[in-house]
């Protein structure tokens, strides 16, 4: 499903059953199930890509499981939508692991402010 298909206030699912994926996702991470963390995220986010919570664990998975690319991608958007900290941190990890030294130093400044 594209991004743009359905817009997030006419989701297919409700309040309490993103919460209980949510629970599910949160149950896999800390039984070092990433795969399946991350398939739960991704659907999440398709249905709620205005939630920076499911963004953000995203881009963490990602970094976790060594897809940098994806990480990037999702830190990305986390930090299009939230000037955080940590969105920084993930996103020079990611750049560091692509070789893309320069783009993780600054990051890292960016980070360090």
């Amino acid at each position: 499903m594209n991004r743009g298909c359905m817009p997030a206030h006419q989701s297919s699912i409700s309040e309490k059953h993103k919460n209980y994926l949510l629970i599910l996702a949160y149950i896999y991470l800390k039984n070092n199930q990433m795969e399946k963390a991350i398939t739960i995220y991704k659907a999440l986010w398709h249905l709620f890509p205005e939630t920076e919570g499911i963004t953000f664990c995203l881009s963490y998975l990602y970094l976790n499981t060594g897809q940098y690319e994806n990480a990037l991608f999702y830190a990305d958007i986390y930090l299009e939508n939230k000037d955080f900290d940590l969105g920084y941190l993930i996103k020079s990890q990611s750049l560091l692991m692509l070789g893309r030294n320069y783009e993780a130093k600054e990051a890292v400044r960016k980070y360090l402010r």
